[in-house]
C-alpha cells in the first residue's frame, strides 16, 4: 500500500477546498497531527463521534477527515470525562490526524452547495450568497474568466446559492427531486396556502423558479440572501420558516446532516482525482444522523 506524508496530503485537501473560503467563525484545518505523519488509509465522515473513532482505530486509519470540526470551542482539559474529550485523546494517543474542511467545502465551486443545486433541475443561472459578495456562477464555476475580476477571489464566495431554474416547477416536482438527490424518504415541507392551492389545481403551471440552497443550518445565510421562491436547507429556526411562509415562500428542511452526508462519495472521488488516489479512502459506516423518525 502506498504511503503519503500528511503535509503533502494537506496541500491537496486545501486545493480541493481552500480554507480561505470558510466562514470567519469556522474552525477549518488540521486539528490533530503533524506533517511528518505517514498516511496510508483515511476515513471520511460528517461527525466524528466515538463509534466513528472506534471504526477508524479498527481499520488502522492514520487520518480522519471530519466535515464538522471536532474541536470548535476551546478544549480546556483532556480528562476523558466527555465523549468529545475521549475522541480527541484517542486521536492523540493513536497518532490519528484529524482535518476538517466544513464551510470551505460548502462554498467551493463544485462543493456541497453546488452539488445540492445540481439535483434540482437545469439552471438558467446560479449565484453564490453568504460571502463577501454575490458571485454569478455557471456550472458551479465563477462566470468570469478574467483573472483580475474580483469575483474570482476565493473569499468572496459563500456557502449558500440561489439556483434559478431554466423552467419553473411545482412544489411536488421540487420535493421529489430533493428526495431523489438526498436519498430521503421524508422531508419537512412548509408551503403557503396559495402554493397548496396551486398544487391542487392541475391546470396551474409550476410557480417555483428560484431556490435558495445551503447545506446544514442555512437560516443565517438565508436571512442575508436575496429573496427566492423556495428555501432548501437542513434546518432553520421555527419563526424564520413561519415568516418565509407568511411571505409566500416554500421551505424544505431535510435534516442538518442529510444535506451533507450524501456528498461524501463525491468528495472521495474529488480527492482521488486531485492526486490522492495512493491513499485508501474509506467512508464511515458508523457515521449517521442523530435523529431518526420513530
Amino acid at each position: 500500500m502506498a504511503v503519503m506524508k500528511l503535509s503533502n496530503l494537506l496541500t491537496v485537501l486545501r486545493q480541493v477546498a481552500p480554507e480561505s473560503l470558510a466562514a470567519p467563525w469556522d474552525r477549518v484545518g488540521l486539528h490533530v497531527g503533524e506533517g511528518r505523519r505517514r498516511i496510508r488509509r483515511a476515513l471520511l465522515c460528517i461527525d466524528l463521534t466515538e463509534p466513528v473513532m472506534a471504526e477508524a482505530v479498527a481499520a488502522r486509519c492514520e487520518l480522519i477527515v471530519a466535515y464538522h470540526p471536532p474541536i470548535f470551542e476551546p478544549v480546556r482539559r483532556l480528562t476523558e470525562a466527555s465523549w468529545k474529550e475521549r475522541v480527541i485523546a484517542t486521536a492523540v494517543r493513536r497518532r490519528i490526524a484529524i482535518y476538517s474542511p466544513h464551510t470551505a467545502l460548502d462554498s467551493v465551486p463544485g462543493g456541497i452547495a453546488d452539488w445540492l443545486c445540481e439535483g434540482l433541475g437545469a439552471t438558467e443561472r446560479r449565484i453564490s450568497v453568504g460571502g463577501a459578495a454575490e458571485v454569478t456562477l455557471l456550472g458551479g464555476e465563477p462566470a468570469s474568466t478574467d483573472e483580475r475580476d474580483p469575483a474570482l477571489e476565493p473569499g468572496l464566495l459563500g456557502s449558500g446559492r440561489i439556483h434559478y431554474l431554466a423552467r419553473p416547477v411545482t412544489v411536488a416536482t421540487l420535493v421529489k427531486r430533493i428526495k431523489q438527490r438526498l436519498g430521503c424518504a421524508r422531508l419537512k415541507v412548509a408551503a403557503p396556502l396559495e402554493l397548496d392551492a396551486a398544487e391542487r389545481d392541475s391546470r396551474e403551471q409550476g410557480r417555483i423558479r428560484s431556490i435558495f440552497v445551503c447545506p446544514g443550518a442555512g437560516g443565517s445565510v438565508a436571512s442575508q440572501a436575496p429573496a427566492a421562491d423556495a428555501y432548501l436547507t437542513g434546518e432553520m429556526q421555527h419563526h424564520q420558516a413561519l415568516d418565509l411562509c407568511a411571505r409566500g415562500r416554500l421551505v424544505v428542511l431535510a435534516g442538518h446532516t442529510n444535506t451533507e452526508r450524501p456528498y461524501l462519495p463525491v468528495y472521495r472521488e474529488q480527492l482521488r482525482a486531485a492526486g490522492l488516489d495512493a491513499v485508501e479512502w474509506m467512508i464511515s459506516s458508523a457515521d449517521r444522523a442523530p435523529f431518526a423518525i420513530a
